[in-house]
C-alpha cells in the first residue's frame, strides 16, 4: 500500500512517497539521517556548518564527500548554464564561480577571501536523486521524493505529480505523470528576491512567475528551471535546445510549453 511521510527539514517540506508502507520506518529513518548530514555539512544558517568554517578559514582545505559533492554538483551547473545558475551569487556583490577552486578526487576546496558560496539550491536536488536511488535500492520498492519542490523518483513504475506555483498550494494549477529521473520548480512568486541575477548582484527581473521542468534528474531540472528564470524571454530556446520538457508560466497567467510538456 502507497504510504506518504512528510516533515519539515532543512528549511523547507520534506515528503517520501513509497509504494510499500512496509518499508516506511526504514525509508524515513535514512531519509533524516540524509538530511541531518547534509544540514551540517553545507547550510548557511547554521555557524558550525562545514561549509562556513571552510570560508571562515580560507585557503584550500580537505572536506567532507558530501560537501564536496555538493559544491562541484553547484559548480557544474554554472559551467552548463554559462553561468545564469551561479553558486556564489549574492545581493551587492558581482558573482565568480570560476574563483571556486575544487578538487573533486582529493577533495580539496579553496574559497577565496569574500566569496560567499550557497549551494543550497543545487544541494537540495542533488539530496533528492540520492536518497531516491538510495532508498529504492535498499528497500527495492518504488519511491518519490520531495524535497520543497525538487522532486525524484527511483524503482520504476510511474507517479502523478501536481504542478502549483507554491509547492504547499492546497489544489494543484495541473497534474503531470513522470516515469523516472526528475521535476523542479523554480518561482519568483513564493520567496520574492531570493534568486540572484549573476550578471547584476540584484534579484531577478523575469518575466516568468514560474518555470517547471522534467529531467533525467532532479539536479539537472533544477539547474534548467532556475537558468530560465534568469534567461527570461530566451527561456523557452534556451530549454528547448536542451531537449527538456518544460512548463513556464508569465506573470499575467499565461503559460508556454516547451519539449512537449506534459512529460
Amino acid at each position: 500500500m502507497t504510504t506518504t511521510i512528510s516533515f519539515p527539514a532543512i528549511g523547507t517540506t520534506a515528503q517520501l512517497t513509497l509504494a510499500d508502507d512496509r518499508c516506511a520506518d526504514e525509508a524515513e529513518a535514512l531519509m533524516r539521517r540524509r538530511l541531518h548530514d547534509i544540514d551540517r555539512a553545507a547550510s548557511r544558517y547554521r555557524p558550525d556548518s562545514e561549509l562556513l568554517l571552510v570560508e571562515a578559514i580560507g585557503g584550500p582545505r580537505r572536506v567532507s564527500a558530501l560537501l564536496a559533492g555538493a559544491v562541484h554538483t553547484a559548480l557544474a551547473a554554472a559551467r552548463e548554464t554559462g553561468g545564469l545558475v551561479d553558486p556564489t551569487a549574492r545581493v551587492g556583490s558581482r558573482a565568480n564561480w570560476r574563483a571556486v577552486e575544487l578538487d573533486p578526487h582529493r577533495r580539496v576546496l579553496g574559497i577565496p577571501a569574500g566569496v560567499e558560496i550557497d549551494v543550497g539550491a543545487t544541494g537540495k536536488a542533488m539530496l533528492s536523486d540520492r536518497i531516491a536511488r538510495e532508498i529504492a535500492r535498499r528497500t527495492g520498492t518504488r519511491v518519490l521524493v520531495n524535497l520543497g519542490g525538487d522532486i525524484a523518483c527511483a524503482g520504476g513504475g510511474g507517479w502523478d505529480i501536481g504542478i502549483a506555483d507554491d509547492h504547499k498550494a492546497a489544489e494543484p494549477d495541473q497534474v503531470v505523470r513522470i516515469h523516472g529521473g526528475g521535476l523542479a520548480t523554480s518561482s519568483t512568486t513564493v520567496r520574492p528576491g531570493h534568486i540572484i541575477d549573476p550578471a547584476t548582484g540584484e534579484p531577478v527581473q523575469s518575466p516568468w512567475r514560474t518555470v517547471t521542468v522534467a529531467a533525467r534528474s532532479c539536479v539537472a531540472a533544477n539547474t534548467a528551471s532556475t537558468a530560465a528564470i534568469v534567461s527570461g524571454e530566451a527561456a523557452p530556446r534556451w530549454l528547448a535546445g536542451r531537449g527538456v520538457a518544460a512548463r513556464l508560466v508569465a506573470h499575467d497567467g499565461s503559460v508556454v510549453r516547451v519539449g512537449g510538456w506534459p512529460a
